[in-house]
């Protein structure tokens, strides 16, 4: 793990280079109330992955989560009716 602010911020480019993409972690899916393991040990996970593309061809400098991507967090509960 690494602290957020220490990540090399070439890691959140597009391969175009100005605009921003980001794998968001939504849910860890369940089942009788057991979070899905996967092989190896590693927990399940319910993602979307994002891309904010720079309309005016400049570098964006910030990654905002619209309402959109606040909705598909809503997606999962409003499945497991939570």
């Amino acid at each position: 793990m690494a602290h957020a602010g220490l990540v090399d911020q070439k890691v959140f480019r597009t391969a175009s280079g100005p605009g921003l993409i980001a794998e968001m972690h939504l849910a860890w899916p369940a089942r009788e109330g057991r979070i899905v393991v996967l092989p190896g040990d590693q927990f399940a996970t319910v993602s979307r992955v994002m891309h904010h593309g720079s309309t005016t061809g400049a570098p964006l400098d910030a990654f905002e989560v619209d309402e959109i991507v606040l909705g598909l967090v809503d997606q999962p509960h409003e499945r497991a009716d939570l």
